[in-house]
């Protein structure tokens, strides 16, 4: 893995602190106080040396990374491409960033997909699975307190906070805009085919 220039060396470089590049980079209101001349030869020396913020030793420092995790089968369906940006949409709102995990439906790719976003120390994950309708070692682990996690489920998923859909106020107008139109005759699919 290729690293770039530290925030200590470019601080060398420029003849300043590392706070006060951290100061500059990060548009700190403190920024206001260093001289023009030195904020841009700072800004000139990390883009001469393709400097990149070091995003883990930030989250480390603030507590948070910033990124909500977005567990799903696919989004290949209309419904999940609209849920998966509705979500993006929210989560920038309040300045994160959503990082989507895709696993076609299985369960193992849902545990291991949780389980590799925890390990990065995300700030909580939006699952739409039924991983958690039955206890079992793998996903237990994710039922504790404190683990912010939220399941999109019709099921009870007993110690994890869930999020369920209710389709029978959409269905109840379908039907009476179709007997509304003269149709009598209905017929539904759901789930896969």
């Amino acid at each position: 893995m290729a690293h770039g220039i530290t925030l200590g060396k470019l601080a060398k470089l420029a003849g300043v602190s590392p706070a006060t590049v951290s100061i500059v980079l990060n548009r700190h209101p403190l920024a206001s106080r260093i001289p023009e001349h030195t904020q841009e030869k700072i800004k000139q020396f990390a883009k001469l040396h393709n400097y990149f913020p070091n995003h883990l030793a930030k989250a480390m420092k603030q507590q948070s990374t910033g990124i909500i995790g977005f567990v799903c089968g696919d989004i290949a369906q209309p419904f999940y491409a609209e849920l998966c940006s509705e979500l993006t949409l929210a989560v920038e709102r309040r300045g994160c960033r959503l990082m989507t995990m895709l696993t076609q439906w299985s369960f193992e790719k849902e545990i291991e997909a949780l389980e590799q976003l925890f390990s990065n120390a995300l700030d909580g994950a939006v699952i739409f699975s039924q991983a958690f309708t039955e206890c079992n070692e793998r996903s237990d682990r994710f039922r504790k307190p404190g683990i912010p996690l939220v399941t999109i489920s019709d099921f009870n998923n007993i110690g994890v906070c869930r999020v369920a859909s209710d389709f029978r106020p959409g269905m109840e107008a379908l039907f009476e805009l179709l007997t509304a139109n003269g149709f009598t005759r209905f017929s539904a699919i759901s789930g896969e085919i």
